[in-house]
């Protein structure tokens, strides 16, 4: 039997057009009767859940725009009128519960005949040094330092398909989430939309340190596309790259109706 690969991985900084490429690749496949997931698989939806946690537990490690303003959290609780989003976290606890959730999830996504898009950010701090804002880590250097170490799972890595690496300027950046709505809890969920971010929450992830990583995809496709914002990035570029992609796996017996097992 075909062992089945149907993990499609879209990664890069925050606010590069990830959930859009998902977006429209999911919509393609559907198009074409290409079976995939309709639930979104994202680290934005661990880091929501790791959110979730912190508030259950005083609110220590993150803080919203309408808490008082204080460089070390003394934590906060959530009137029904005050919004969980946006937020900024506060040392590393809340990503590093983050990145254990979301790669133990890519683990449970099933060996089955139908394609899983996962959006996956992440990037280097250029925060200013001796910052508090500097020491937040998103980086692949150090998802791939854990993964090394075996403080994060990595069976998933046996049923990637393929990487697109999405890649945007600063300047785009800034466009792209001065264009973002404020998003509703349920769009975020159902995978259609992100919350606009500060300046701050950019240089989180501030240097796309990818090329750290990428050698542990191996014989795994990766491609690296450039979204500048344009029509083109739609009408061409990823459309040709669905084409490269779905229309191959299509052939190859790897999406159809019924699960393959290894």
């Amino acid at each position: 039997m075909i062992e089945s690969c149907n993990i499609v991985i879209i990664t890069g900084r925050n606010v590069v057009g990830k959930t859009v490429a998902s977006n429209y690749l999911r919509d393609w496949c559907l198009s074409r009767d290409i079976s995939c997931e309709h639930k979104p698989n994202s680290d934005a939806l661990s880091l929501l859940k790791a959110l979730q946690s912190d508030d259950k537990s005083g609110g220590f490690h993150h803080t919203h725009d309408w808490c008082e303003s204080t460089e070390y959290n003394a934590g906060h609780s959530h009137q029904p009128f005050e919004p969980i989003l946006p937020f900024t976290v506060i040392g590393n606890t809340i990503p590093d519960a983050m990145l254990l959730d979301f790669f133990t999830e890519l683990t449970k996504i099933p060996r089955e005949s139908k394609m899983y898009f996962v959006e996956w950010a992440a990037g280097s701090n250029t925060n200013p040094e001796n910052t508090s804002a500097s020491e937040i880590d998103y980086s692949y250097t150090k998802v791939k330092r854990m993964l090394q170490e075996g403080s994060l799972p990595n069976a998933w890595l046996a049923q990637v398909h393929s990487v697109i690496h999405l890649i945007a300027s600063d300047e785009k950046r800034l466009t792209f989430n001065e264009e973002r709505q404020t998003a509703y809890l349920e769009e975020i969920l159902d995978g259609i939309a992100s919350w606009p971010t500060d300046r701050k929450i950019l240089q989180f992830y501030g240097n796309d340190d990818f090329s750290e990583i990428k050698d542990i995809f191996m014989d795994i496709p990766v491609y690296e596309v450039t979204n500048d914002g344009s029509n083109s990035f739609f009408e061409t570029k990823l459309n040709d790259l669905a084409h490269e992609l779905f229309i191959s796996f299509l052939e190859m017996g790897r999406v159809g109706s019924s699960p393959l097992s290894s």
